[in-house]
């Protein structure tokens, strides 16, 4: 999302993950960064609540991703 301030705005649907950036790149990477702590979070101890359980899949992606894989993967080609 772009506000009218300039800041661009990006989150996933079905995970506690968001990231705020001054530009679209910059706001790419705050969010791969945050994939990158959920996915070690899970690890850890969300593999073990209920509500992330199911959520292996992502976990697992990111984990086994470089950064320009989950580039590409979350904003395509370009």
């Amino acid at each position: 999302r772009f506000s009218k301030s300039g800041t661009v705005s990006m989150w996933i649907v079905g995970l506690p993950i968001s990231s705020q950036g001054s530009s679209f790149n910059e706001a790419g990477t705050e969010l791969i960064e945050a994939l990158r702590d959920y996915a070690q979070t899970w690890v850890e101890e969300l593999k073990n609540y209920p509500n992330h359980k199911e959520k292996w899949g992502i976990a697992n992606l990111v984990l086994l991703s470089t950064d320009d894989e989950l580039r590409t993967f979350l904003f395509g080609d370009d």
